[in-house]
C-alpha cells in the first residue's frame, strides 16, 4: 500500500501541474489576444484624432491666410492715402 501512495502522490502533483500549467498558458494567450484587440482601438482612435488635427490645422491655415489677406488690403489703404496726403 505504501508504495501505492508513493508513485500516487507525485502523479497527482505532476497532474495538477500539468492542468495549471495549460490554465495559466491559455490565459495568457487571451491576455495576449485582449491586448492586441485594445493596441489596435488605441491605434485607430489616434489615427482619427491625428487626422481630426490635420483638418483643423489645414481651416486654421486658410483663417490666418484670409487674416493675412484683411491685414495686407488695409495697409494698401492706409499706405495709399497716406502717399496722396504728402502729394
Amino acid at each position: 500500500m505504501e508504495n501505492v501512495h508513493l508513485w500516487a502522490q507525485p502523479l497527482i502533483l505532476m497532474t495538477a501541474f500539468i492542468f495549471f500549467w495549460r490554465e495559466a498558458k491559455g490565459s495568457r494567450r487571451e491576455l495576449k489576444e485582449y491586448i492586441r484587440e485594445e493596441l489596435t482601438k488605441v491605434d485607430a482612435r489616434f489615427n482619427r484624432f491625428e487626422n481630426e488635427m490635420r483638418k483643423d490645422l489645414g481651416e486654421m491655415d486658410k483663417r490666418v491666410a484670409r487674416m493675412e489677406d484683411k491685414v495686407d488690403a488695409r495697409f494698401d489703404r492706409l499706405e495709399r492715402i497716406l502717399l496722396d496726403q504728402g502729394k
